[in-house]
């Protein structure tokens, strides 16, 4: 391990060198994320059907009322016939 102050052209070229590692760790870094970001997010996050996911409850919910309203349909048809059989033999 080397001690001692650096002067004049060698503190230069050390500090020279040190930003030029910091500036080549800081383009690995920002292209690692960039690809990060491109090649497994992206194609990840295009895999998800987001309108699926999002509306699957309210097509439920829709399934659930249609179900209901034909059932009371047939609920209202089914009573206007018992009324109307209801209807003949009291007269």
């Amino acid at each position: 391990m080397a001690k001692g102050t650096l002067k004049g052209k060698a503190a230069e070229n050390f500090v020279y060198a040190a930003q030029k590692y910091i500036s080549g760790i800081r383009n690995s870094v920002t292209r690692d994320i960039k690809n990060f970001v491109e090649k497994t997010l992206i194609t990840e996050l295009k895999k998800v059907r987001f309108s699926n996911s999002f509306f699957a409850n309210y097509d439920k919910t829709l399934e659930v009322l249609e179900n209901q309203i034909n059932e009371k349909e047939i609920t209202l048809e089914t009573y206007r016939r018992l009324s109307a059989e209801i209807a003949r033999i009291k007269v």
